[in-house]
């Protein structure tokens, strides 16, 4: 269910709600470390997820593929372009603030991440 085109999103934004950004990297699929549903860990609640089921995996690469370009034609990486955007949709009229929660698991992904946001 897309927020952005069921009405949730402007309902947040009429009522002055904040929206959080759950997974804004696709839980590694945005940063490359995810290239197939086996390699979430059999504990992790993704695995779940229908955009994490066999049958969808495939085309959900796609879509990483897509935009893994359009991050090269900007010369970023894609989990760059991914919150960007986020941040964009919370500057639109009609948007409720978003605030992108994403994880890290090492010192690494967290200095990356800050490197992103500022």
């Amino acid at each position: 269910m897309d927020v952005f085109e069921n009405g949730v999103a402007e309902t947040g934004a009429e009522l002055g709600i904040v929206m959080k950004a759950h997974t804004p990297l696709g839980a590694g699929m945005l940063t490359g470390r995810l290239r197939s549903p086996d390699g979430l860990p059999a504990n992790e609640y993704h695995r779940f997820f229908p955009r994490f089921q066999p049958e969808n995996f495939g085309n959900n690469l796609q879509l990483v593929e897509k935009i893994t370009r359009l991050a090269e034609e900007r010369k970023c990486m894609p989990a760059q372009l991914a919150l960007a955007w986020i941040k964009s949709k919370s500057r639109q009229p009609g948007m409720p603030f978003i605030v992108p929660v994403a994880g890290a698991r090492s010192e690494r992904r967290i200095i990356a991440m800050q490197q992103m946001s500022s």
